[in-house]
C-alpha cells in the first residue's frame, strides 16, 4: 500500500508539534443504518499500536489500523483550509 500526503500536511503536523498520523476506521450510525467512515488525527494510535501498520513518509509516522483497505492501493491525505480552520481529510479509502 502507498501513502501519498499533501505537503501542507507535513507543514501542518510539524507545526502542531506532531511527527505522526494515524487513520483507522469507525462504526457510525445514521437514520439509513449504520456504516464505517475512515478518522485521522495527528498522533500515535492511543491503544493496541500492534493493531497498526506503521509507515513513513516523508518524514512523517503513518499508523494504519491493519482493517483500513484502500480502493486502489493509495490512501491520500489531503489538507483543506476553511477561514482559519485547518483540517486533513482522507481519500481512496473502502467504505
Amino acid at each position: 500500500m502507498k501513502i501519498v500526503i499533501d505537503p501542507r500536511v507535513v507543514e501542518l503536523v510539524r507545526k502542531k508539534n506532531q511527527d505522526s498520523l494515524t487513520i483507522w476506521m469507525e462504526g457510525c450510525g445514521g437514520w439509513g443504518g449504520g456504516g464505517n467512515q475512515p478518522f485521522v488525527r495527528m498522533g500515535k494510535p492511543k491503544k493496541d499500536q500492534d493493531d497498526y501498520d506503521l509507515y513513513e513518509v516523508d518524514g512523517t509516522q503513518v499508523f494504519v489500523r491493519v482493517d483500513v483497505e484502500p480502493t486502489d492501493d493509495v490512501i491520500y491525505v489531503d489538507y483543506y483550509k476553511i477561514l482559519w480552520i485547518e483540517r486533513i481529510s482522507l481519500r481512496g479509502i473502502k467504505f
